[in-house]
């Protein structure tokens, strides 16, 4: 979004008109009530609408984020409220307040509630179709379902961070190379232990869960990869999913934000190149606390 000329000069533009338009306005005298604005703020007005429908179109076609602009709004409309407040101008801080009140709304239902997206690739066909528009539910799982669920984890119970991880076993290697076979031949040893697939999409223990009973997150582990299956069968043909089945701690990784599974589904080269500029440090310490915190949950897996 912030690559497209395009995108940039409409911005560019809107800012010079807010600057010129707050200039103009505080030409007003504040105590004058019938003058609501100058002949220059209404040509002014006209030409940051049309750059504003510029950008939003923009947005829409580049798949952008309009939630850093409704923030940047919000910021600015506060900024004009309180520049009227503070020199006594009544048309700026009418402006601004007006302005202010409905962008913030718009910016907190988005954020929290409910956001419009459109799907920009083919990976969800048939379900969806590239362009299709959906309303997602940011509540579904509930404002407290955290998937890694490591902070509350560890103050509630931090002997977990006690567990041994004895003698760990990593598989290196490329994709398609048999990595993810090699991994479960290994784990079919009784001697030997490994995270499941389920437990890597969903680590962290629902609320009410005991240990050792995690049936809940095995059936949410189950209905994803049918989904999957159903939405793209040959999927099969390059992982052999199975939701009870041995597989790669990268799973855990992406509960970091540094992995390279979002690759794996989208074009992302801005955070690929971050992904490779990182300290991974970070990545790996968090990666031994999520296994300590798997194998805590089931009283089986120690001392193997």
């Amino acid at each position: 979004m912030f690559s497209d000329p395009i995108f940039l000069l409409a911005l560019m533009g809107v800012a010079i008109c807010l600057l010129v338009w707050t200039f103009e306005a505080v030409k007003i005298d504040s105590q004058t009530e019938d003058q609501m604005q100058t002949p220059n703020q209404g040509l002014i007005s006209k030409i940051g609408f049309a750059l504003g429908l510029v950008i939003l179109y923009r947005i829409f076609i580049n798949a952008g984020d309009l939630s850093i602009i409704l923030l940047i709004g919000t910021i600015v409309s506060l900024l004009i409220w309180l520049i009227g407040k503070f020199i006594k101008n009544n048309f700026l801080k009418t402006s601004g307040r007006s302005w202010f009140i409905p962008i913030f709304l718009i910016f907190i239902l988005r954020t929290f509630a409910y956001e419009p997206y459109q799907i920009p690739s083919g990976s969800m066909i048939p379900g969806l179709k590239v362009g299709d528009f959906i309303l997602v539910n940011k509540h579904s799982y509930g404002l407290k379902l955290e998937r890694t669920g490591k902070a509350f984890a560890f103050d509630k119970n931090p002997e977990i961070l006690s567990e041994e991880i004895e003698s760990p076993v990593v598989i290196v290697g490329l994709p398609r190379t048999g990595s993810t076979m090699t991994h479960r031949l290994l784990a079919s040893d009784p001697n030997h232990t490994a995270m499941l697939w389920w437990e890597g999409r969903y680590p962290a223990m629902l609320e009410g869960e005991s240990r050792g009973n995690p049936i809940d997150r095995m059936e949410m582990g189950k209905a994803e990869v049918e989904a999957v299956m159903q939405a793209s069968p040959d999927a099969l043909t390059i992982h052999p999913w199975d939701y009870k089945g041995a597989d790669e701690e990268i799973l855990l990784l992406e509960h970091t934000f540094f992995s390279t599974v979002p690759e794996s589904f989208m074009r992302l080269p801005t955070y690929s190149a971050w992904v490779e500029s990182q300290d991974h440090i970070h990545a790996y310490s968090q990666l031994k606390k999520m296994l300590q915190y798997l194998q805590w949950q089931n009283p089986e897996r120690e001392n193997k």
